[in-house]
């Protein structure tokens, strides 16, 4: 019997549950098209994605405005991933960690790359650096982020530089660092694909960081305020201070 799993949260940490989807064998999965804070659909933008994973038979909508902990009217789940937020020490332990816990699952290997992705080629040919930057994940009125130089950081990386995020996104990094090119993507999968073939990604904590340590991508990472559930202290991990 194929089992059934709902995630009702952000894309990035749909991305951080894989793991312990593929641990617990697989099947269908839920989740919303709307969330309180996504800029874009969820269901929308990840569905492609994540149907390339081989143990994820199918994604499915369930009707959105339903708290985190609710199951969907009229759907049997076997695993409410949402579980994941119940886990003690939360905003420490690394996301993909905290769901695996939620579960009971012990893997040695969890930190490797866990994403599959297809090989259709990306939108480039030759070395880029991708940059991503998500204000809403930096401001915070009751923790305020230290001040970092995103125009100093920029003008010392070497090599062709793009951006991806929403025009909204693009237009205040462009306005930091004047940064030119901006790369439109229209879901989860081309976004992965682009970080995929890219020589290293600087970002905040975004779902671009949760696709770049999903795929094994060198990446610089300047860390949700006071916050070090999205860090992995792997070879491949930069922190930006």
């Amino acid at each position: 019997m194929v089992k059934t799993f709902r995630h009702g949260g952000k894309t990035g940490d749909v991305i951080f549950s894989l793991p312990a989807i593929r641990e617990l064998g697989g099947g269908i999965l839920y989740i919303p098209e709307n969330t309180p804070d996504e800029v874009t659909g969820m269901f929308t933008n990840m569905k492609s994605l994540l149907e390339l994973q081989p143990y994820i038979h199918e994604v499915r909508e369930y009707p959105s405005g339903l708290g985190y902990m609710e199951l969907a009217p009229g759907i049997t789940i076997d695993y409410d991933l949402d579980r994941a937020r119940l886990q003690p020490a939360k905003g420490v332990v690394h996301i993909v960690k905290r769901y695996l816990d939620a579960f009971d699952i012990n893997i040695p290997n969890w930190k490797e790359p866990w994403l599959h992705l297809d090989t259709e080629p990306g939108p480039f040919t030759g070395e880029y650096i991708v940059f991503n930057y998500t204000a809403r994940h930096v401001i915070n009125e009751r923790k305020p982020a230290p001040p970092f130089d995103w125009k100093q950081l920029y003008d010392s990386v070497e090599g062709r530089k793009v951006f991806v995020g929403s025009p909204d996104e693009f237009q205040a990094f462009k306005e930091m660092t004047g940064i030119e090119e901006y790369v439109p993507t229209k879901d989860a999968l081309e976004l992965a694909r682009v970080i995929r073939d890219a020589k290293a990604v600087y970002c905040n904590q975004s779902l671009t960081l949760a696709l770049a340590q999903a795929l094994g991508v060198t990446y610089y990472v300047y860390p949700k305020p006071f916050k070090t559930n999205c860090l992995l202290f792997t070879s491949n991990e930069n922190i930006l201070k």
